[in-house]
């Protein structure tokens, strides 16, 4: 036994992408201007061409 150790049992790959897209679910949006600003910061963070995802 390993005490503390709990399985989660998360796909790697899909959390990471999951991690990489604006969460627009509520929470943590609470309005649509939420989003909007959530879009903005990843729009300018972006290179150019580069796509901004999102899900929820």
């Amino acid at each position: 036994m390993l005490p503390g150790l709990i399985d989660s049992h998360l796909h790697v790959v899909s959390t990471g992408m999951l991690l990489s897209q604006i969460n627009c679910r509520t929470p943590p949006m609470s309005s649509i201007s939420d989003i909007l600003t959530a879009v903005k910061e990843a729009a300018d963070k972006a290179e150019p061409g580069e796509w901004i995802l999102g899900r929820g």
